[in-house]
């Protein structure tokens, strides 16, 4: 899923273009379904956001009926497609409700809302959010043998504009959803209801705010979050939702607009989400040609952490991202959503570049220790082991040699904080360099028979040119945009604290530039 080929090369033009009447401002976000409309097996089904009018944002008014839902067909296996004579599916949003937006259709069977509503379908929700309520995803029941067919339920939710149960650990809901997906996440022992969605309307983190100094280039205001809940029936008004139960921030980076899917062999679900680029100027990206991308599949799963006792400093019960179950006398069994890189993703690394062992950092009045390594695409692997006495740890990535450019990748240990610092990634004052930063805790655990031990830090980053995505212990990713100077290629560690209070048990790093043009050194 990592290289993609452009079929007509000679003549690209998208397989689906503006221009009918119920389509003719955009074909906006949807999904796909790996049959005909009415289940034919050689057909396939996209399923998208027909838009009428424009312009379109959730602070202007919402004309009804602007957005609709449509559909296209293929009969060659995804090689041309043809809109459906049906459509609009949806003309408009339902009844009578006054929306922010209704777009963003995703469609997928959900069967533990068949066995709440006692009858099975697939179920298609619609993202939006209600002027006189808050975001929400508007949920139908669609017929699996007539995929044009989409009944609508109910709101799936009902939270208030700016819902943040937690000013550090939480994300701001915002007023309006967009690119909802629904999941059933489960170990052999247990299954939670999970949602991914992307936010609009919250209030900007204060880091990036501060940088908005009416001259550096601004970025849109949305979040990209998850939450876990539990899907209940109001037996008396016939009613489905899903109540909040915790959840957090999908990518504490720039990432938005995340769809996933299930991986039939591996059972694997699989997301996929936009890296866009709003730090530089649209005169830079021309002049590139190249202007966002996707970033690296990951995978999405229940992350279960046994035996906890406690947090770095947060108490447990603060921790907004997680849910706590007991496993015994002031012990906790912690769950949460589970993010990191997918497993085949080992396949760009070409050459091992560096491995090292038992490196203690930082050394007598020397916290920065450099490495031969001479890379624009690169992956590293680390696993650090943090004792008493130590403080910030990580990597100065994409240095030049007197180190004034480059860019800091560190764990925070006393604010709890994975910060990527860009202050320094680049010489070019146009751009906007404001830090990204998400809130992350190492975990106590206590097992039988055995000593408390603190969790080690564990580390993937992946440096592709202008891409830097950071991932950590399986649940925390971040992922944002650098802009060095080509000859800006070194990698070094750091740690802060007392002599060797900081131990890399383990540091790999493997060189990907050849499945670029050019190459990387050592």
């Amino acid at each position: 899923m990592l290289h993609w080929r452009l079929i007509d090369s000679a003549s690209p033009k998208p397989v689906l273009q503006p221009g009918s009447t119920y389509d003719k401002e955009g074909i906006f976000t949807g999904c796909f379904w790996p049959t005909g409309p009415s289940g034919e097996k050689d057909q396939l089904t996209i399923f998208y956001t027909s838009v009428c009018k424009l312009p379109m944002h959730w602070t202007l008014p919402y004309t009804r009926g602007m957005e609709g839902l449509a559909a296209a067909v293929s009969k060659d296996a995804g090689k041309s497609w043809t809109k459906l004579a049906e459509n609009p599916i949806l003309k408009e949003e339902p009844g009578e409700i006054n929306v922010f937006g209704w777009r963003d259709p995703y469609l997928a069977p959900w069967p533990a809302l068949d066995e709440l509503r006692g009858e099975q379908s697939l179920y298609g929700i619609i993202s939006g959010g209600v002027r006189e309520g808050g975001p929400t995803t508007f949920l139908y029941a669609v017929d699996p043998k007539n995929l044009t067919s989409w009944t609508y339920i109910c709101p799936l939710l009902d939270l208030p504009k700016n819902f943040k149960p937690s000013e550090k650990w939480s994300a701001d809901l915002g007023w309006n959803l967009e690119c909802t997906n629904f999941m059933t996440l489960s170990t052999p022992e247990d299954a939670k209801q999970f949602l991914i969605l992307g936010a609009e309307g919250g209030k900007e983190r204060p880091w990036v705010e501060k940088t908005a100094n009416g001259k550096l280039p601004v970025r849109t205001v949305r979040w990209a979050q998850w939450f876990c809940g539990n899907l209940q029936k109001d037996h008396i008004e016939e009613q489905i939702h899903m109540e909040y139960g915790f959840g957090g921030v999908l990518d504490h980076g720039v990432l938005y607009a995340a769809n996933t899917l299930v991986d039939p062999k591996t059972d694997t679900r699989v997301m996929w989400a936009w890296i866009p680029e709003e730090d530089v100027t649209i005169d830079m990206c021309r002049l590139k040609g190249w202007n966002g991308c996707l970033g690296l599949p990951r995978e999405l799963f229940l992350k279960v952490i046994p035996d906890v006792v406690k947090a770095l400093s947060t108490p447990l019960n603060d921790i907004a991202t997680m849910e706590m179950g007991p496993a015994g006398s002031q012990k906790f069994t912690l769950r949460t959503l589970g993010i990191r890189p997918l497993k085949g993703l080992s396949v760009l690394r070409q050459s091992e570049l560096l491995r090292l062992t038992d490196v203690r950092v930082p050394a007598k009045d020397q916290p920065k220790q450099t490495t031969d390594i001479q890379s624009a695409h690169f992956e590293i692997s680390a696993t650090v082991r943090l004792t008493p006495g130590s403080s910030n740890v990580g990597f100065i990535l994409r240095h030049n040699q007197d180190g004034s450019i480059g860019t800091k990748v560190e764990f925070d240990m006393a604010q709890e904080n994975i910060v990527v610092n860009r202050s320094s990634s680049t010489n070019d004052l146009s751009i906007n360099t404001c830090p990204d930063l998400g809130p992350f805790t190492l975990f106590t655990q206590s097992k039988v028979g055995e000593e408390e031990t603190q969790e080690s830090l564990k580390l993937r980053i992946f440096g592709d040119g202008d891409v830097l995505e950071v991932f950590a212990n399986d649940r925390f990713s971040l992922s944002t945009m650098i802009y060095p100077p080509q000859d800006a290629l070194g990698i070094s560690l750091f740690a802060e604290g007392d002599p060797e209070s900081v131990v890399f048990d383990s540091l790999e790093i493997w060189d990907m530039s050849s499945i670029h043009e050019g190459g990387s050194t050592v």
